[in-house]
């Protein structure tokens, strides 16, 4: 009897692994190449950490426009914070300065002369004082010393002796932000105007 293999007779194979785990092996191995061919642009499987380009682009576009509008909102609101220091200020030197000049010229005890932008008077202790406005410096001076603050400048300061029995003056007082050169929007003015009677002239 011949030892040769019959005609049509496969023979089993020669290795000792199970044909199972040969098949598994071998899909495990294309799965590994098609996940290397895979797009960056691809959805990752479900299950799967980290984030695809896509979902990083999104991320980034929506931190982007929450970081605009954070900072549109903060320039804002530092704006409105920087003119409602400058309306303060404003408002606050030009009601001192007419207080002042109305208290004083109410309180003299003699009005002695009295010009566009200055007036000299005798105060209630019986001292000879003169306000004048500085139209070089945008300032008003009381015995030259500064009655106006750094912050805002007198754009104008008028007097006007409308009669002499009673002694009555009419003061006209406007007062802008310091900065020249600020904005349009932090720009800021008030004018001021009164008409003052000496009560020692009355009495």
């Amino acid at each position: 009897m011949s030892s040769s293999a019959q005609p049509g007779f496969t023979a089993p194979l020669a290795s000792s692994q199970p044909f199972t785990v040969v098949m598994k092996r071998a899909w495990f191995r294309r799965r590994s190449r098609l996940r290397s061919q895979r797009s960056p642009l691809m959805p990752l499987p479900l299950g799967r950490g980290g984030f695809t380009i896509i979902e990083l682009l999104v991320y980034l576009s929506i931190v982007a426009v929450a970081m605009t509008i954070f900072s549109v909102f903060t320039v804002d609101v530092i704006k409105n914070a920087s003119r409602s220091r400058t309306v303060i200020a404003v408002e606050q030197n030009a009601q001192f300065i007419m207080n002042r000049l109305a208290t004083d010229i109410q309180n003299a005890q003699s009005i002695n002369s009295v010009t566009s932008s200055s007036i000299s008077l005798t105060n209630s202790l019986g001292v000879a004082v003169i306000y004048s406005w500085d139209s070089v410096n945008k300032k008003v001076t009381y015995q030259a010393a500064d009655v106006s603050t750094i912050q805002v400048r007198v754009t104008s300061l008028s007097f006007q002796q409308v009669s002499t029995a009673p002694p009555t003056i009419s003061i006209g007082l406007t007062v802008a932000q310091g900065n020249v050169l600020a904005s349009a929007a932090g720009q800021y003015s008030t004018s001021l105007a009164t008409t003052v009677v000496s009560r020692r002239g009355i009495y």
